[in-house]
């Protein structure tokens, strides 16, 4: 068996941006999620993958002084492309992909890059292990994931943005809702739309502050309080393995990735499979592959909310692989796929967002 592994900050992306727009973690982040499952997958098949130089190079980097030499090592010793940079980036992914049996695509959500990938990959007949089309175009756009939550009665912030209206001076929001009375004098939050990761993320102290900056490309969204987890599912047509659920290290201020740890105890692994699931029942049909969940878990089970889903392989992949039995990366492909057991000897796990191995906190486990 031959698979195709593309990730897009690795394999190419990083040129269509420019440096300022280039998060270091994204690249951190990239970089780690690659080589963890070329690691993984070549234990079981062929591995072709694609990569820019640029994205390994320390010194040719735009984000040189930001990075450490991780990796490098592990990818150069499989079958690796090299991408031209004048060159359409997706034809050059899909003719490396298409003398392989399955595809597995790691791109942000952003400008609806991964949406492109996998429909362009199947228009031409490319096996991609992801979700539907349909599901991927609703879970990258958060407006849309809002509107399937709240018809399901999913746990979800306040969340609204605004609707497009022929005059563009007066705001008119999507949403008739309005955050209860008490609550506009709490935290909010205003996303792209679209956005990956801690991208382009403004906090506020109060609801009309972020309502006066907020823009059309943008959602408001209430910050709610709690535990920071997340937990990832891998589906095949038959059914839907939930993973551990681990809790998120974020950045204060920023919300950047720095890490996580697990997995978490049984009450609140309980409560993190039971929310993921409705969520993802709320969502369109065509659920395949990994697909990852962010929580924040309340004190209570009533102060539960799903916050976003990732249609794709998160960053947790790094630190799930080293939590559970077996290879993680096999339940893709269906070759080892039933109940996860996490490892006797290894109960608690914590890693950095680069994919390295970090010492654990106190978090309490037990609830």
């Amino acid at each position: 068996m031959k698979i195709f592994i593309g990730e897009y900050i690795c394999g190419g992306g990083l040129r269509t941006l420019s440096p300022s727009e280039i998060q270091p973690s994204l690249l951190r982040e990239g970089r780690a999620m690659l080589s963890a499952l070329i690691e993984d997958v070549s234990q079981f098949a062929e591995v072709t993958t694609v990569v820019d130089s640029a994205a390994f190079d320390e010194t040719s980097s735009p984000l040189h002084g930001h990075l450490s030499a991780l990796h490098p090592h592990r990818i150069n010793q499989y079958p690796c492309v090299s991408i031209d940079s004048e060159a359409d980036l997706i034809r050059q992914w899909e003719r490396v992909a298409r003398s392989c049996d399955f595809s597995l695509v790691i791109a942000p959500e952003t400008d609806a890059t991964l949406l492109r990938i996998a429909s362009s990959f199947r228009d031409n007949d490319i096996e991609v292990v992801a979700p539907s089309n349909q599901f991927i175009k609703a879970a990258s756009d958060k407006r849309q994931t809002a509107k399937h939550f709240h018809e399901s009665s999913v746990p979800h912030p306040f969340t609204t943005w605004l609707r497009d209206t022929p005059n563009d001076t007066v705001k008119h929001l999507a949403t008739e809702r309005e955050p209860e009375p008490n609550h506009q004098s709490r935290s909010y939050l205003i996303k792209p739309y679209d956005g990956c990761g801690s991208q382009g993320i403004q906090c506020f102290d109060a609801y009309p502050d972020a309502l006066n900056d907020l823009d059309r490309d943008q959602v408001l969204q209430e910050k709610v309080v709690g535990q920071n987890v997340s937990v990832a599912v891998i589906s095949n047509d038959q059914q839907t393995h939930v993973l551990p659920a681990v809790s998120q290290r974020l950045k204060t201020g920023t919300f950047e990735y720095l890490g996580g740890e697990g997995p978490l105890g049984k009450v609140l692994q309980v409560r993190a499979r039971d929310l993921a699931m409705k969520a993802l029942d709320a969502m369109p049909k065509g659920r395949r592959g990994f697909v990852g969940l962010d929580l924040i878990l309340g004190d209570a089970q009533e102060d539960d909310y799903v916050i976003e889903i990732n249609p794709r392989v998160t960053t947790s992949y790094v630190g799930l692989r080293k939590i559970i039995k077996g290879n993680l990366a096999a339940s893709l492909f269906d070759l080892e796929f039933g109940s996860t057991i996490c490892r006797e000897q290894e109960p608690l796990v914590c890693w950095n967002a680069d994919g390295s191995l970090a010492l654990p906190s106190n978090a309490d486990r037990t609830s």
